[in-house]
């Protein structure tokens, strides 16, 4: 924006004196003279110039600054005859443009060629534009060079930079300091025109297109109907999209130019013509030539009349009327109106208005048009003035029209300054004076006022009234200009309170309204009276209550005021015998004691006055506070004198009473107290602590209480306790005594206890519930005990033996000493019909407390329908069986005391007992075990024997074979929840002796009660159709001495399998097979069913093949799926050989050497003892190629079968002795690699194995025989 500074400005206060000093050199001695580039103009005083260069940081760069105008190179119309020249303004646009915003100033100033406008650095003349900010815009008026007369002259238009006014007579003079280049001046040609081209006087002439060539303006005025009409016409054929003109210094009207219309298609391409005519008149009348009214003429002044009848308000006087019309002549040369669509419009800005600030601006169009050279109203269009959506603000108004007719600005309004009142009661008409401006010139009756105004009220029409002092009917005082005037209405009763509208509708401007937003308040209305009342022989007949104000001075009657207002009651003249008591509302409520009463009113009051005969005070003191009350008969606080009062001192809870402090420093220990009074007294009540005090069970959250047959409650607990509770009192102590009582009986039973922690205020007393001390299983299901210390009993505890609960579990606690075998009844529905019966462990007298929890399998049970109560949720389907309908699940669970917890109390509401645990910490009866020996003797291990009804099960059932599961689960049994530990494990299968009475092969019909032995783990369920878990059938095998689980037999032998740990009760079939071999035998078992689960036997059938078998064993339970397989369990042999035949043991001895091929057996799988501990696995490839080797070259002779047998009877030492050292396994791999290709030569290529064997032998023999010669 400036140029580069003369010198930087640090250095400018140390080379300012040098700059003075070179600055007045060259003013004084050079010749030469420097120019401000403008022709004419005066050389710059070089002091004046250097000054300004050191005093401003920025400079101005008159290279940069462009100004411009739409009319610059145009020419300027002006009617010489025009009607008054003085009044007709020509407004020139001018624009000055700078790339930046500086704080220079520009002033425009006009000259034409006579004129010498410079002199001397000075500008003279009187053509000047407005002061602006560059860059700016503003417009320079060149109504002064109008002379009258028909001639020409050409106008300069210049800019002159930071000019300042030296003085304004004759002319005015400016200094500056730059000016523009004269090459960039606004030129516009003025031409005065004769009135030959306006033949009918109107300023209009009579072919505009003539007239008007392109981007040329028009300027006349014509007395038209008797007022003065301006008129200006823009030709707008002229560059970009919009051009401005000014009519009047604050009118700027911006219009589309012709090329933009064409362009947006508003008017054909082929317009050659269109402008802006633009008519100014103060009068209306000046704004129409003619008026048409279809089929005739109309009069001009019946148009004006109508037209001003209807005006809005008063026409704003700085601006007048201002007719706007923009034309285009089409293709045959007429000239139209045209009217702008919505995305196009002409604007128009006005500024510089002055108003009151009541006083609102709108800008009204009302319809009117031209007929080739004549203006006239539009007869197609509502004779109305209708309102311009228009923005007003500090810089004036602005508003858009498509349509061209006549604009009006105009002042509309009235002034309310003051209401009186400006609050108004609730629901009462109210009369009310509007005081402002109110523009009437005469009074107004109160019909006249209402044909000019409505007034409404929160919405509600007010009344005029009269307002005059002599009821001359004057409802508005007439306005003089100066002083306000009045207006007197009458307010509709308003039924809501708060801040409310005052509209008034001024009925002669189209309903135009004005709002005075919370000019009136309603208030609610109250009524305060007072009364006086006397008591018993009370005088005062002189009181007398004064209440002040007597109303709000703007409601009607005495005793009504306004929500808020401040009223003082006080009562006088009461007699020296009596004394006031205070004043009480209707219904007794004390409101103050004191006689003079300040309400701030919110309600209406009726107050009683209450004087009595003078009394005396009566003043009750608790000491210690708060550990007592003291109850006064007569109740009160004053007395009359020689009063009887009874004082009762009744002591809050752990408290007692102890005496009385009385007037004069007496005591007394009466309870009750009689005490008269004759004077104002104080009297103490002393207390202190009393003995211990129970108040009852504490009511904790995690409680279950039931309400006994006396309507007591209890808290629910088991047989045998367990738990920590809490008791409440007063003054109790830690060492306080607790013995149980029969709640029937009222007798002691057990021994007495103390409790575990205490409240430091001693208002309660921590203890652990004991068992029942009247424990047996002899036991009703509950029994009610009561606690009492002292003297006080309190309802205590229900404690449970068994019971039924809402999920139809069956119950029962039990105490009991496992170190002896005890038989523990099971109670379900009320009687004893199951027992549960523990191994025994632990020492003597360490008690265990337990629960047994039974649930009946009912209605098509799932597989855990029941089971999830008890925690067994794993006891379900598949393996596991289904559950039996009508059968029971069981779960136990024992408890002991924890000894191993710390000394610090425990926590309210929690178990003393926890699971019992073992010797090993461990929970009891966790830990599986075998019930049976390697044998399949029994083992004499712990065993849980639960006996339980079967409600009439068919033995049917049993001889399916019934299997016994088990499932670890904790119980807590305080907050009643069951949580599963472990999966479930097999446990037994029910035996004949299992079963009552005993099942026997005749045993038919229905049974009465089973026995389930476990072994392991708490909750137990029986199933059909089981399978065996393979931690059980793993186990099953065929027990031998020398650890080989390998059988020979040729047929009719018994075999022995045993299991460890059961599961062989009901074996259905017995299975042998080996397909391979072409062998399938089936045969049943020799053992009795349900005699013993460890043990089973079976005779061998006779076969005629060679091959080891599998053993299949299918139960009863499942006869379709194998329970257990014994891989390659049997060896069956057509030959069989004598082992002790001398001939055969050095051969079988010589063969065992290389036994290595003697491993395996046909089907895969085998005692190949030493291959599999050469090469690892016996799945090794190597492996199954001597077994084939076997099956095909040794089994089938007697030789080879007594080397096998040999092999088997000798080679397991050595096999272990070579699996735990890899050396030697190498090695014998290494000697098993040749034997290996030659069993695998013999069995895949049996000729070549022949053929090599042939040629071995026979070269051997060979080879003997040589040697043999040798030697």
């Amino acid at each position: 924006m400036f140029v580069k500074k003369f010198v930087p400005y640090n250095n400018i206060l140390l080379l300012l004196p040098i700059a003075v000093i070179t600055a007045i050199l060259l003013s004084g001695f050079m010749s030469e003279k420097v120019y401000a580039g403008n022709i004419g103009q005066s050389p710059i005083n070089m002091i004046k110039l250097l000054d300004y260069t050191i005093q401003t940081q920025q400079s101005f760069d008159i290279n940069n600054l462009h100004i411009s105008s739409p009319m610059n190179g145009k020419t300027v119309k002006v009617l010489a005859d025009s009607y008054n020249l003085s009044r007709l303004n020509i407004y020139i646009p001018v624009l000055a443009n700078y790339p930046e915003t500086t704080t220079d100033t520009i002033t425009f100033v006009a000259c034409n060629e006579s004129d010498i406008c410079f002199n001397n650095e000075q500008w003279i003349g009187n053509v000047f534009s407005d002061t602006i900010l560059i860059p700016g815009q503003t417009h320079i008026n060149l109504r002064p060079y109008i002379s009258g007369s028909v001639s020409s002259q050409n106008l300069s238009i210049y800019g002159l930079i930071n000019a300042k006014n030296k003085q304004t007579e004759p002319y005015i003079v400016f200094s500056y300091t730059y000016t523009n280049n004269p090459s960039e001046t606004i030129q516009v040609q003025l031409e005065e025109v004769s009135s030959s081209v306006d033949t009918d006087s109107n300023g209009l002439p009579d072919n505009m297109n003539s007239v008007l060539l392109s981007g040329e303006f028009w300027a006349a005025n014509q007395w038209v109907n008797s007022a003065l009409r301006n008129v200006y016409i823009q030709n707008i054929d002229v560059t970009g999209d919009t051009t401005k003109v000014v009519p009047l210094s604050s009118v700027e009207i911006e219009v589309p130019t012709l090329g933009k219309l064409k362009e947006t298609g508003i008017l054909p391409a082929q317009t050659e013509f269109a402008c802006l005519m633009t008519i100014l008149s103060d009068d209306i009348s000046a704004q129409i030539d003619t008026v048409t009214q279809n089929p005739v003429e109309k009069d001009l002044s019946s148009w004006m009349e109508e037209a001003m009848s209807k005006a809005p308000g008063n026409a704003n006087q700085e601006i007048g009327f201002i007719g706007i019309y923009l034309l285009y002549k089409d293709e045959q040369g007429h000239n139209h109106i045209l009217s702008l669509p919505e995305s196009s419009s002409i604007k128009v800005n006005i500024q510089g208005l002055s108003k009151p600030d009541w006083v609102k601006i709108k800008p009204f169009s009302f319809p009117s048009t031209v007929t080739e050279n004549d203006l006239t109203n539009d007869p197609e269009k509502e004779s109305k003035w209708t309102e311009i959506l228009s923005t007003t603000n500090t810089q004036g108004i602005t508003f858009n029209i498509q349509e061209s007719g006549i604009i009006a600005l105009y002042n509309l309004g009235l002034n309310i300054t003051s209401v009186t009142p400006n609050q108004i009661p609730q629901g009462i008409e109210t009369p009310l004076t509007l005081q402002g401006i109110i523009p009437v010139n005469t009074a107004k009756s109160i019909t006249q006022a209402s044909e000019l105004y409505e007034i409404r009220i929160d919405g509600k029409v007010a009344s005029f009234r009269d307002g005059s002092s002599n009821n001359s009917n004057m409802a508005i005082t007439a306005y003089n200009g100066s002083n306000e005037n009045r207006m007197f209405v009458t307010a509709p009763a308003i039924s809501t309170t708060g801040n409310v509208d005052l509209e008034i509708i001024d009925k002669t401007v189209n309903g135009l309204s004005f709002l005075f937003p919370d000019a009136i308040s309603v208030l609610g209305v109250f009524h305060i009276t007072a009364e006086i009342e006397r008591g018993p022989n009370a005088q005062s007949q002189e009181a007398a209550i004064v209440i002040n104000p007597v109303k709000n001075p703007s409601l009607p009657e005495d005793g009504m005021f306004f929500d808020g207002d401040t009223v003082t009651l006080s009562v006088q003249n009461i007699d020296e015998e009596d004394q006031f008591d205070g004043w009480y509302s209707e219904d007794g409520t004390l409101f103050s004691r004191l006689t003079e009463l300040i309400i701030r009113v919110k309600e209406n009051l009726n107050l009683k006055a209450r004087i009595l005969r003078r009394q005396y005070t009566l003043s009750i003191t608790i000491d210690p506070p708060d550990t007592g009350t003291v109850i006064l008969n007569p109740p009160g606080e004053t007395f009359a004198p020689g009063t009887e009062v009874e004082l009762t001192a009744e002591p809050a809870p752990g408290f007692q009473f102890k005496n009385w402090l009385l007037p004069k420093n007496k005591t007394s220990t009466v309870n009750p107290l009689k005490f008269t009074l004759d004077e104002n007294s104080s009297i103490t009540a002393v207390f202190e602590t009393g003995p211990p005090e129970f108040s009852g069970i504490a009511r904790l959250a995690n409680g279950n209480f039931e309400t006994d047959d006396i309507g007591k409650e209890r808290l629910v607990v088991w047989a045998f306790g367990g738990l920590v509770w809490r008791i409440n009192g007063y003054n109790l102590e830690k060492d306080t005594t607790l013995q149980l009582v029969d709640a029937k009986t009222g007798n002691d039973i057990g021994s007495p206890f103390t409790g575990i922690n205490i409240a430091e205020d001693g208002t309660y007393l921590d203890f652990i519930i004991p068992p029942y001390p009247l424990y047996s299983d002899t036991m009703p299901s509950y029994v009610d005990v009561d606690i009492k210390t002292g003297t006080y009993t309190v309802p205590a505890f229900r404690y449970y033996h068994y019971l039924k609960d809402n999920f139809n579990i069956y119950t029962t606690a039990f105490v009991t000493d496992l170190s002896k075998a005890e038989s523990i009844s099971i109670f379900i529905d009320g009687a004893a019909q199951g027992s549960i019966q523990f191994p025994v462990t632990g020492e003597s007298g360490n008690k265990t407390y337990g629960l047994v929890r039974v649930i009946q399998i009912l209605n098509n049970p799932t597989p855990s329908a029941a089971a999830s109560l008890l925690g067994n949720t794993l006891i379900h389907g598949g393996n596991y069986g289904s559950p039996i309908e009508g059968t029971y699940e069981v779960a136990y669970y024992l408890y002991q005391e924890d000894t191993s917890t710390d000394t610090d109390p425990q926590e309210v509401g929690t178990a003393v007992y926890s699971s019992a645990k073992d010797a090993q910490k461990k929970p009891l009866f966790t830990q599986p075990v075998s019930p049976y020996n390697l044998d399949g003797t029994a083992n004499n291990v712990p065993t849980i024997k639960i006996t339980l009804p079967t409600n009439g099960l068919d033995y049917n059932y049993f001889r399916g074979g019934i299997t016994v599961f088990g499932q670890s689960s904790e119980y807590n049994y305080i907050s009643n929840q069951v949580v599963p530990k472990q999966r479930t494990a097999y446990q037994s299968q029910i035996l004949a002796t299992d079963i009552d009475p005993a099942m026997t092969e005749n045993s038919i019909g229905s049974t009465k009660k089973i026995t389930i032995r476990a072994y392991s783990l708490n909750g137990f369920g029986i199933r059909t159709q089981s399978l065996l878990p393979f931690d059980v059938s793993s186990l099953v095998r065929i027990p031998t001495d020398n650890g080989v689980m390998l059988v020979k037999t040729a047929g009719n032998e018994d075999v022995v399998i045993t299991s460890p740990r059961g599961g062989l009760a009901y074996v259905d079939r017995i299975e042998l097979l080996n397909l391979d071999a072409g062998i399938d035998e089936v045969v049943r078992p020799k053992s009795i069913a349900g005699q013993t689960e460890g043990l089973l036997s079976f005779k061998t059938p006779k076969v005629e093949k060679t091959g080891t078998v599998d053993i299949l064993i299918y139960l009863s339970s499942q006869p379709t799926v194998p329970a257990v397989i014994l891989d390659n369990t049997l060896m069956y042999y057509r030959n069989p050989v004598v082992l002790d035949n001398w001939v055969l043991i050095p051969v079988g001895m010589l063969l065992t050497t290389l036994g290595f091929v003697a491993g395996g057996n046909s089907g895969g799988g085998g005692p190949c003892f030493i291959a599999t501990a050469a090469y690892g696995t016996p799945m090794a490839e190597e492996i199954d190629i001597l077994r084939q080797f076997r099956d095909q070259y040794l089994l089938t002779n007697a030789i080879g079968t007594a080397f096998v047998d040999l092999y088997y009877n000798m080679s397991p030492p050595l096999a272990n002795w070579i699996a735990h050292h890899p050396l030697f396994a190498f090695l014998t791999r290494c000697l098993l690699t040749p034997i290996v290709w030659m069993s695998k030569l013999a069995i895949y290529y049996p000729m070549v194995f022949h053929l090599l064997f042939f040629i071995s032998g026979t070269g051997a023999i060979l080879y003997y025989r040589k040697k043999k010669q040798r030697t």
